[in-house]
């Protein structure tokens, strides 16, 4: 049986001459191709071939409901369906070995002849199947033996930790006090009290051994993984997109650069806009329970930095996302928040004060970086922890701020007046079917950045 090579039928009208036409060669094809009950799955837009019915059937629904016009080739129906092969590019495990290379060439124990991807195949295998250090040196010891002469593989487990660390990869344990008062860093580091309660840092145990924090935050520095990303020529060009290669057109929205946001702040900071390889981030933070057991009540904190320079299609992608902190729980840091952001706060300061010396790996040049955050990535509760104002009771409007038209009923609380934000003529205003009242207020004044810096003195 020949397939009708014709489907523009399925677009068509379903009163047109082509229509029916096509529904005939439809209702053929089906006939030849039923099951042992005579019956085949219908394409109609209601069965969308999942209800099987006889071809008379068949033919009734695709002129009551039409066909589904995405069923193309017809592959329930005898027609065979070709999966396209998925060509993957050659160069993928080249292109990761030049990434590799590039950020190596400063290590002194770099060999660029040897085989830069094997000497990073090993430490997810000792996360994932739990083996010991010692273990995991001994087979090291034994895959140097194996491999040809010259092949530059970590001796240790410590030294493949110190191989990502050069990456950027590593973090910095600072202990917390008990209460969320202070984080023992800086000038804190040395001190056995916190400088706010005086509560101890460390957990009372009975006897001698290692001293135990009450809590301890992961801070992963934020400006090796910036540096990082210009370390290879494949990313530092990826960096440069939203200046060089972004499709420029007035009304479309196609990436972070084309918002008004953007351009405001370009038009603010001219001394930062003029250099295409600074940095804009968004910094996201939320809460969650990372043992997945509700009932075990925990709120892990991570605060993550999105970098906007890169393509849409890869600044959101997980690869790209840069975690910054982990705020330890057991529960939200709630107010104190800030001081657990704290060494991302200084670091951010210092990236837009003064920058950081980077090599652009691809033209070979050395700039200074410098980085901001443009906006906050949040829901209501985590903004009320971002910003300091409270989204909760008779104020909790950011916008209105202060003059958030709210009321009391009971043990609630309303949220009205919002005739205030009408044009002052238009006629709803003057109604007294709420609340019996007219509306005469203009709309609550907007906070500038200096009005909410007075409030927080």
């Amino acid at each position: 049986w020949k397939m009708p090579a014709n489907r523009s039928w399925m677009k068509a009208h379903r009163r047109s001459a082509e229509f029916r036409s096509g529904v005939d060669e439809f209702v053929a094809v089906a006939t030849n191709h039923v099951n042992a009950d005579g019956l085949a799955r219908c394409p109609c837009m209601r069965c969308l071939n999942v209800n099987f019915h006889t071809p008379a059937t068949i033919r009734v629904h695709l002129f009551l409901s039409g066909i589904q016009p995405s069923y193309n080739p017809w592959y329930f129906h005898g027609e065979t369906f070709s999966q396209p092969a998925v060509e993957l590019p050659e160069n993928d495990e080249e292109e990761m070995a030049d990434v590799l290379a590039d950020m190596l060439r400063g290590d002194p124990g770099f060999d660029e002849s040897a085989n830069t991807t094997d000497s990073f195949n090993e430490p997810p295998i000792n996360d994932n199947n739990k083996w010991s250090n010692h273990s995991f040196d001994m087979l090291l010891s034994i895959l140097i033996d194996l491999f040809p002469e010259g092949t530059k593989l970590p001796k240790s487990h410590y030294e493949s930790k110190m191989r990502l660390r050069n990456l950027g990869l590593g973090y910095d344990s600072i202990d917390v006090c008990k209460y969320n008062c202070a984080i023992f860093w800086k000038e804190n580091e040395k001190k056995e009290f916190c400088p706010v309660c005086g509560e101890s840092r460390w957990v009372k145990r009975k006897g001698k051994g290692k001293k135990v924090p009450h809590k301890v935050m992961r801070y992963f520095p934020l400006t090796p993984r910036l540096k990082r990303l210009y370390c290879s020529r494949h990313t530092a060009e990826d960096m440069r997109w939203h200046y060089s290669q972004r499709p420029k057109e007035d009304g479309v929205l196609r990436h972070p650069a084309d918002a008004e946001e953007w351009k405001q702040f370009d038009r603010l900071h001219p001394s930062f806009a003029v250099e295409p390889r600074n940095v804009r981030l968004g910094l996201a933070t939320d809460g969650f329970n990372p043992f997945g057991n509700m009932s075990n009540s925990y709120s892990l904190w991570p605060v993550i930095c999105v970098p906007y320079n890169l393509p849409p299609w890869k600044c959101m992608s997980s690869e790209s996302l840069l975690l910054t902190l982990l705020i330890p729980g057991p529960s939200s840091p709630g107010k104190d928040i800030d001081v657990f952001m704290r060494p991302l706060i200084d670091e951010l300061k210092q990236l837009w004060e003064t920058g950081v010396e980077t090599r652009d790996a691809y033209n070979g040049t050395v700039f200074s970086m410098r980085a901001a955050v443009l906006w906050t990535i949040n829901d209501f509760p985590a903004y009320a922890l971002m910003s300091g104002w409270s989204t909760k009771g008779y104020m909790a409007c950011p916008t209105c701020n202060e003059h958030t038209p709210s009321i009391g009923l009971n043990s609630k609380i309303g949220y009205v007046g919002h005739r205030r934000f009408l044009e002052m003529s238009d006629p709803r205003r003057r109604s007294k079917k709420v609340h019996g009242k007219t509306e005469k207020r203009a709309p609550p004044p907007v906070m500038t950045g200096d009005d909410i810096l007075t409030q927080l003195d």
